[in-house]
């Protein structure tokens, strides 16, 4: 599609402000999952389901996105884009007026659909307007964008969780200040006419999706284990923290935060780096500054420690989401790019929702400390992985 610099420039910033919706799913309530169990604890399970409270929208994600992916592909986008803005400001606040733990998580279900929409939605925009470096560009604005965006939330919600359990969960209505901006500047992107191709073009694409479909399941790994290793932070950390250390519910906001702080240079960054290095390098990179920083964590005795060892993971958390859209991306048949996108969602979101059913063992077993260390070096085996496979995986000739 064709457009102004000044008509760019707006679509790019209602992009960046629907994206930034994503990642504030969680981290906005994240500070407060302490004071969440608490508020609950004649319920016997209350410290599981507050972590539960966190991930459940993860597991809606995973499921729904596929199927956002083929509405999208079959119908268009920006309906099912502003519906989905309604339905995040409706099911994200609930939590600040429901009294029932059990009615929380419901909410925070439906929550997961809007969610799924919004972001397979926005990621396949991405694909259709922009292309080649412009859009590993853009890639990588958004990530840092997102990321800036989860520090701005996150630190809301502590300051917030300090005040209440409830108010984080009112900051959810900021996705109706996206709303006006999808309405008046989104338009539906030309590519979709691109279903009426002729059949011999469309079997080529056909072609190349399964020539390409090692490379593209591979993707999918990762981002499921990168997200299961990953979401220990808002998950474990408040609780580790709590173990170390008395801090108050800002501080471990801030604590948070400070992973989205570091990730948001390196991915804004993204483009200058994959001008140099491969998808698979770039992986590897990643994957060990995570590691380290993980470790790192699990070695830490006070606050400032864990927050450098959240400074280091986060440093290397800002290449793995652009990296992995972008390398999708560059694989995926125009006429088959929401469902992909919407798979490859699918499974970041499948590995945040099972992240505490694979680390809660672990340190109930050990110890929190231990299992941060444990998940350090299980990334750097990763890296190590990547590195001798990066010739085969960057061979296009090669699944």
């Amino acid at each position: 599609m064709n457009f102004t610099p000044k008509q760019k420039l707006w679509i790019k910033a209602t992009l960046l402000a629907g994206g930034s919706l994503t990642i504030m799913a969680a981290a906005t309530i994240a500070p407060a999952l302490s004071k969440i169990s608490e508020a609950f604890s004649h319920n016997p399970d209350s410290e599981f389901l507050s972590r539960l409270i966190l991930v459940l929208p993860s597991l809606i994600i995973a499921i729904a996105a596929p199927f956002m992916g083929y509405i999208i592909d079959r119908f268009g986008r920006k309906k099912l884009l502003l519906t989905s803005l309604v339905l995040y400001a409706f099911a994200g606040t609930a939590g600040y007026f429901l009294d029932n733990l059990y009615h929380i998580l419901i909410s925070r279900g439906v929550l997961g659909i809007a969610v799924a929409g919004n972001m397979v939605t926005i990621t396949t925009l991405v694909a259709d307007y922009f292309e080649g470096k412009e859009r590993d560009q853009f890639m990588g604005l958004q990530g840092g964008f997102m990321s800036i965006g989860g520090i701005i939330f996150v630190l809301c919600g502590g300051l917030l969780a300090d005040i209440s359990w409830r108010e984080p969960f009112l900051i959810y209505t900021a996705s109706m200040l996206v709303f006006p901006m999808v309405w008046l500047i989104l338009k539906e992107p030309s590519s979709l006419q691109l279903s009426k191709k002729p059949r011999d073009i469309l079997d080529l694409e056909m072609q190349d999706e399964l020539f390409s479909r090692g490379k593209i399941i591979l993707i999918y790994i990762i981002g499921f284990i990168g997200m299961v290793i990953f979401y220990m932070v808002p998950v474990q950390l408040p609780f580790y923290l709590a173990e170390i250390s008395e801090v108050s519910q800002f501080s471990v906001g801030l604590a948070i935060a400070t992973c989205t702080i570091a990730a948001a240079p390196t991915a804004m960054l993204y483009e200058v780096i994959k001008s140099r290095l491969s998808y698979p390098l770039i992986y590897a990179i990643g994957f060990l500054i995570m590691g380290v920083g993980f470790i790192f964590i699990g070695n830490a005795y006070t606050y400032p420690q864990v927050i450098t060892g959240l400074l280091i993971s986060g440093l290397g958390f800002g290449f793995m989401i652009p990296n992995g859209m972008v390398w999708l991306m560059s694989l995926a048949p125009v006429h088959m790019r929401g469902r992909l996108i919407g798979v490859l969602n699918m499974s970041m979101f499948l590995g945040q929702f099972f992240s505490p059913f694979f680390t809660e063992p672990v340190s109930n077993e050990t110890s929190l400390g231990f299992a941060f260390g444990l998940m350090g070096g299980v990334m750097i085996i990763i890296s190590i992985g990547f590195i001798g496979g990066n010739k085969r995986l960057s061979d296009p000739s090669l699944v």
